[in-house]
């Protein structure tokens, strides 16, 4: 997606427009709960969001043999929390190679002055969250 793509149709829509590509080119059945309050985000923040969130769901796909993906986009206290939780066989954290995409979600994230926090069990599936003050 071209970034001004994402400007006209907001954070919001474009996860969703993910989403309904994920359920529509893949075996995963993918379901997107969004924040209900109205998100104020800069353009850029927003891009870089939007590119971290395909990142994970690129993964999720790639990677984790999952059948269920649940996206969720939530306001709590000031804080926005980007959320992708599956069902896949998961892995060890511990384990996570430094490749290419780490590093740039990584950066991504640091680049919002958020916080990455993975959580995974082989054999339990994985949860990635994304938080930054807004």
């Amino acid at each position: 997606l071209h970034t001004t793509y994402i400007q006209d149709l907001g954070l919001d829509l474009a996860i969703q427009r993910e989403v309904d590509l994920a359920n529509n080119f893949t075996n995963l059945k993918c379901v997107y709960h969004p924040e209900t309050k109205p998100i104020q985000l800069d353009a850029n923040s927003e891009i870089i969001l939007f590119r971290c969130f395909q990142e994970i769901l690129n993964n999720t796909i790639k990677h984790s043999q999952a059948t269920d993906v649940q996206v969720r986009l939530e306001l709590q206290e000031g804080e926005l929390q980007l959320q992708l939780e599956d069902n896949g066989k998961g892995f060890d954290p511990k384990a996570i190679k430094e490749g290419i995409g780490m590093k740039s979600l990584q950066s991504r994230v640091e680049l919002l002055k958020g916080k990455l926090n993975i959580q995974s069990q082989e054999g339990k599936g994985t949860q990635v969250q994304i938080r930054m003050t807004l």
